[in-house]
């Protein structure tokens, strides 16, 4: 969550106002506005809700994602076992 606010300080320290120098005229303006909205949109944290009932932290996604291969693998053995 923290690299996603992080995006805005960097967008905006890039020093990308004095970058007119290398771009046209027209472009520039579209240039500010893209960096304007891009700013904009990173200013809001990014999350990974489940069911927007919680926020999942890296941790808790690969605790999720460690048991759930552990009960396929078990189910795919006894899965396996029982044809035989």
């Amino acid at each position: 969550m923290s690299h996603s606010s992080l995006t805005a300080q960097c967008l905006y320290s890039c020093n990308w106002e004095s970058s007119n120098l290398y771009l046209k005229k027209y472009n520039y303006t579209n240039f500010q506005k893209h960096i304007s909205l891009m700013i904009h949109c990173s200013q809001k944290p990014v999350k990974i809700t489940a069911f927007k009932f919680s926020t999942l932290s890296l941790q808790s996604f690969s605790a999720i994602l460690s048991t759930s291969i552990s009960y396929f693998t078990l189910l795919r053995s006894l899965y396996n076992d029982a044809k035989k």
